[in-house]
């Protein structure tokens, strides 16, 4: 499979997290997981449908007797869309993947402060 393969990409994936759900990885954990993928492929192949609406919409605005101007026009438009479909697909993937995460964190219960306090972080973030 090349690096362009996408469709061979997901489906390797997902043979990987089929494998992964029927031995090694606790269920709950290969269950999120494959919801987190599934979020992202579903997101790619939402973004290609919308994305092949906006090139028909393109094609139809400009017909056979469309100017140059008018042409470009639609281009940017179709440009327009699909930037807007990028960012909308990527806001919405993301969303569900903190909730996701969320629920991956969930799976470990936080370790008892034997005074109840919040730990102590002597590192300091970089500037």
């Amino acid at each position: 499979m090349n690096s362009t393969d996408t469709l061979g990409g997901m489906l390797d994936a997902w043979s990987a997290l089929a494998g992964a759900a029927t031995g090694g990885a606790p269920a709950p954990l290969t269950n999120l997981l494959m919801q987190a993928h599934l979020a992202s492929s579903s997101a790619l192949m939402r973004a290609g449908q919308r994305g092949s609406d906006s090139w028909m919409d393109y094609l139809k605005s400009t017909g056979a007797d469309a100017t140059l101007e008018q042409r470009v026009d639609a281009a940017r438009a179709h440009l327009r869309r699909l930037a807007e479909i990028s960012a909308d697909e990527s806001r919405q993937v993301q969303q569900a993947l903190l909730a996701l995460d969320e629920q991956v964190r969930a799976l470990v219960p936080p370790v008892p402060q034997p005074d109840g306090t919040d730990p102590v972080r002597y590192a300091r973030a970089k500037p």
